[in-house]
């Protein structure tokens, strides 16, 4: 497949793209970059100097794979993507970062191999956000709003020669009836737990050890809240899509939840989730 150089957008001497590349409005390429075949990019993307974007390698089941890089997202100076079939809506890979899965909307992703070290807010129009809000929940309880309703919780502690211990109950600290309950744990620093939202189900997350980053996101306002003590909780209603990251090692997740196991329920998919709670 030919190359060329893109013209139609703002782009800098030297870039060389194939005659395939798909670029939406307001799209800008430093100078240098390279672009492979099967690269597609939406809205008000930037791709910085000397980046290299390629689409993951044909396999024995797809001929011919594709990149679809979102609006609003960023590809700093010297990057490289390579293995990626989505960069989402509004992330931003940092310079030289070197990206081989793809970027969850909104993360901020850096390293070799690149992993999230956090989150920028929506912008509108799909511009590029600014990095996100953090909470640390024992010191803010109460102090921020969380969106849709989610809301961090301070259960109470009863303090004795003995020890400490910690409680809550239906109608009282706890928001919803319990139907199921589950733990986390054993989880690398740089993975990605949660990445959903629930259409009925109500969660309570408690780090009962260790530490652990939620983020709720209601489409347009998103905040990370950090939780490091057992009398601590995350209460994500229906309707907020919650991420879990930066977990320590010794982190150990108790989440509690309205409803047992229902894959309807999940909405897996960020693109439907914005189409749902618009």
């Amino acid at each position: 497949m030919g190359t060329g150089i893109v013209s139609e957008v703002s782009a800098d001497p030297g870039v060389v793209a194939p005659a395939d590349f798909v670029l939406g409005a307001g799209c800008s390429v430093g100078a240098y970059a390279f672009i492979g075949p099967g690269c597609v990019a939406e809205d008000n993307v930037q791709i910085g100097a000397r980046a290299t974007v390629l689409a993951p390698e044909p396999t024995s089941d797809v001929a011919a794979q594709r990149l679809l890089v979102q609006s609003g997202a960023t590809i700093g100076a010297g990057a490289v993507v390579c293995g990626a079939n989505v960069i989402g809506r509004g992330a931003r890979i940092e310079p030289g970062a070197v990206v081989t899965s793809d970027v969850p909307p909104h993360a901020v992703v850096a390293g070799n191999p690149a992993h999230v070290t956090g989150y920028v807010s929506a912008a509108a129009g799909g511009a590029p956000g600014r990095p996100i809000e953090m909470v640390h929940a024992p010191a803010e309880v109460g102090a921020v709003v969380l969106p849709n309703g989610a809301s961090v919780i301070r259960f109470p502690e009863v303090i004795d020669l003995r020890g400490q211990l910690t409680f809550g109950e239906v109608d009282g600290q706890l928001p919803f009836a319990v139907d199921r309950f589950f733990l986390v744990y054993g989880v690398e620093s740089q993975e990605l737990r949660g990445e959903h939202a629930h259409r009925r189900c109500h969660q309570l997350i408690i780090a009962t050890t260790g530490a652990v980053s939620v983020l709720t996101d209601n489409g347009s306002e998103l905040i990370e809240v950090r939780i490091d003590e057992p009398n601590i909780g995350v209460y994500l209603p229906p309707m907020v899509w919650g991420v879990q990251f930066r977990h320590t090692a010794d982190a150990v997740l108790m989440v509690l939840a309205s409803d047992r196991y229902d894959a309807d329920d999940y909405i897996r998919d960020y693109d439907e989730f914005i189409r749902e709670v618009s």
